[in-house]
């Protein structure tokens, strides 16, 4: 049964990233206006601050309640602390600000889903809107490049073109 579980929730975090992405396109996309976005993003804070709230209460009853972990007489020495190395290696690499900034920042449109980042999906889905929302079309430019592009793919050499494309632009 652990391989059908295993395998069911690699199957789960397989859609995550690609759902994150199309709720989050959809939804900055369908709402046009900004005093709606505004309006919205206020009751999703709203409502993210009520429910984390009563979460913790919740959560802080609970473990009053049922008290885990005692009686388990868990000797600390004899625990394997190697077992967080790749926990502590993640964090030694995002060591200020301008790292964290420059680790949500995706390689390539596809590094963010290859990996599944969400973060990674979330900073290309944002700028993906943004850049539609300010009339960008991939399909405008590529049609304005047109002949540019078919000569570059065509001798498979970008240097003839790069003077005539730099005009264009």
């Amino acid at each position: 049964m652990r391989p059908l579980g295993d395998g069911f929730l690699k199957l789960i975090k397989m859609v995550i990233g690609p759902i994150v992405f199309c709720v989050v396109v959809s939804g900055m996309a369908s709402a046009g206006d900004l005093k709606k976005v505004g309006r919205v993003r206020l009751k999703a804070v709203v409502y993210f601050e009520i429910v984390t709230t009563l979460a913790l209460v919740i959560g802080a009853i609970l473990a009053w309640v049922t008290r885990p972990g005692v009686g388990m007489n868990i000797d600390l020495h004899t625990l394997d602390a190697s077992a967080l190395a790749t926990y502590t290696e993640h964090a030694k690499s995002l060591k200020d600000t301008a790292g964290f900034l420059l680790k949500i920042i995706p390689d390539t449109a596809i590094d963010a889903f290859a990996k599944g980042d969400i973060l990674q999906m979330l900073v290309f889905a944002v700028l993906a809107v943004v850049m539609r929302l300010a009339g960008f079309s991939i399909f405008k430019l590529v049609r304005y490049l047109r002949e540019e592009l078919s000569i570059v793919l065509g001798t498979a050499s970008s240097d003839a073109m790069l003077p005539q494309i730099m005009r264009k632009l």
